[in-house]
Order: structure tokens, then sequence, then C-alpha cells
């Protein structure tokens, strides 16, 4: 569970189909005996959010949450000598895309590649941040 699955509670528009599509969530989510997500804290968010007692199981899917040393992490380069950088998961204000591209446009005439997946999300705010990507 993420995204979309858990912060629709928080986010999504308090409107007849958030309402009828919580009426059918809510007794299904409450009634699960595990969560599995990659952020502890989302676990967190849906005990209080649906007062379940359901157990949590960490998935680890991404080595990014693996414990390392931050001393031993080192910046690898392609063989083009090229610096890889993703900013965000989707098309959601919340991977702060503008000032993410804002902080390292000073780069711009360096070898670095940006990648964003806008593949979901606002279709507004992904026309936003392409436009303001390619400026």
């Amino acid at each position: 569970m993420w995204g979309g699955d858990l912060y629709v509670y928080q986010l999504g528009e308090r409107n007849w189909k958030w309402r009828f599509r919580e009426l059918f969530r809510r007794p299904v989510i409450r009634r699960m005996a595990y969560f599995s997500t990659t952020v502890p804290g989302d676990y967190e968010l849906v005990k209080k959010w649906y007062s379940t007692n359901s157990k949590f199981i960490h998935n680890l899917m991404y080595q990014s949450h693996l414990y390392r040393d931050s001393n031993q992490i080192e910046c690898k380069l392609d063989k083009g000598q090229n610096v890889f950088i993703q900013i965000g998961n989707s098309a959601d204000p919340s991977n702060n895309h503008f000032e993410i591209i804002e902080k390292i446009s000073k780069f711009k005439d360096r070898n670095i590649k940006v990648l964003c997946p806008l593949s979901y999300g606002s279709v507004e705010h992904r026309e936003a941040v392409i436009s303001f990507g390619k400026k």
C-alpha cells in the first residue's frame, strides 16, 4: 500500500464519489490482517485513519530503505561520466518538482541527466513541470 492507495483519505476531494468509495474501503481496510508498505509512517496513518489492528510487514522494495553508512555513499558515474538525477515518482505536486529543478539548475552545463517520471498524477501539474524543466 502506498501513494494514492492511502493518501486518497487525506487528499481526496470530499465529494459523493469519495464518500461512496470510503463506504466500501473502510470496512475492508479495517479487516485486513496485514499491511505491507515501504514507509512505516504510512502504516501509522492507516491505523489512525481506519482504526485497524493489522500487523505491519516492512516492504524493503528499494535499496534506499536499507541502512547504510552515509559516509560510504559514492556518486557512481556511467562511462560517459554522466550523473543521473531522478526527481519524484509521479506528476504529484508533493514531489516538489519546481523546487528541485531550481536547485539543480546551477549544474545544467555539467554532465547531468534528469529523469522525471510523470506518468500518473495531475495532468496540469505534469504539463507545468515539463514546461518549467525545459526552461
